[in-house]
């Protein structure tokens, strides 16, 4: 059973703008995972010009922060208002998971059938019975993402 639906649309830019200035550590501190997604945003700021023209390090920094926020405002908009006012960005993080009938070992390139979700430890504890789909689209200056948040039968 479907229990919430959110989405999202981030420009890029705006995330340029900050991931450039003064407000970047305290933007990413609030958004992003401390230990499964602040390293890469770091790392990306670190990055130089890519030649295959994917941008500076800024760039990509900032088009994965506008990804990430883009994230967790859809799934944001799929939490009951009690659970919207304990939602803490920095807490959930995106992950592939492998659909519950597929076994790891049933398949030989099994990461292809992995399926993106978005994970916060101590919710899924209080809510074991939901599961959160996520897709993403990036279409030039834009990010989009869409969360469907669903009760699963266990």
């Amino acid at each position: 059973m479907i229990l919430g639906l959110g989405s999202d649309i981030a420009h890029i830019p705006r995330f340029i703008a900050i991931a450039s200035g003064p407000r970047a550590a305290r933007m990413a501190s609030r958004v992003l995972h401390p230990s499964h997604e602040a390293p890469k945003f770091h790392a990306l700021l670190q990055t130089p010009t890519a030649a295959n023209g994917a941008g500076t390090g800024i760039e990509l920094a900032a088009k994965y922060l506008a990804t990430c926020w883009a994230v967790k405002e859809a799934l944001y908009k799929t939490l009951d208002p009690i659970d919207q006012a304990h939602c803490r960005f920095n807490k959930w993080h995106r992950e592939s998971v492998l659909p519950v009938n597929l076994k790891q070992d049933s398949l030989p390139n099994v990461d292809r059938f992995r399926k993106p979700t978005i994970i916060n430890n101590r919710y899924s504890e209080k809510h074991p019975k939901e599961r959160f789909h996520l897709t993403i689209s990036h279409d030039g200056e834009y990010v989009f993402a869409t969360v469907i948040r669903e009760q699963v039968s266990i």
